[in-house]
């Protein structure tokens, strides 16, 4: 949450990020979405920074980091699911999120938070794939050391919305920040 406080603030009807501005008056709509071990302290920062302007949020943390996350509000949901190995929530998370995001239209704005733990916790597999699959896949790469690197490298592979690819919806304005865990 600090980090972003840091990175995003709001003066009068522009949000600056960093040394961006974007003036929140040309959207109908601001959505927040966000995924990862921070993805609760992360929205509530954009949701006190956004106030009034944020039209409604999802956010996926890992189980038990919501638990202490009460200060959000109602126009945000906080769900959990399981890391480092999906389960059937997160499948559920990001096909929400999904949702989510192709609701938004080019007169919208997209705030996307993510954080550590992401790819584990917004899990869609691929065309083709089942969430046994990707389950699989990552016990395998756990039990022969893969870096979190090379597992995100083939979460990306094998998800739908892995490596940034939530964000990649036409006509647009989608915006993100990450942050290392």
């Amino acid at each position: 949450g600090e980090a972003l406080r840091r990175s995003l603030r709001r003066q009068g009807n522009d949000l600056i990020a960093n040394d961006t501005r974007y003036s929140l008056g040309r959207f109908q709509r601001v959505f927040v979405i966000g995924f990862g071990k921070a993805a609760a302290p992360m929205g509530q920062a954009a949701a006190e920074i956004l106030g009034e302007r944020l039209t409604s949020g999802l956010l996926v943390t890992k189980v038990g980091h919501g638990r202490t996350h009460t200060g959000l509000p109602q126009a945000v949901t906080l769900l959990e699911s399981a890391h480092p190995i999906p389960d059937a929530a997160g499948v559920a998370a990001a096909q929400r999120i999904a949702d989510l995001a192709r609701q938004a239209t080019a007169d919208d704005l997209v705030l996307c938070l993510i954080s550590g733990g992401g790819s584990a916790l917004l899990t869609l597999p691929a065309e083709g794939l089942t969430l046994a699959d990707l389950q699989a896949t990552t016990a395998a790469l756990l039990r022969c050391g893969a870096s979190i690197d090379e597992i995100n490298t083939l979460r990306k592979h094998l998800s739908q919305v892995a490596g940034a690819q939530a964000g990649r919806q036409p006509n647009r304005e989608v915006f993100g920040f990450a942050y290392p865990s």
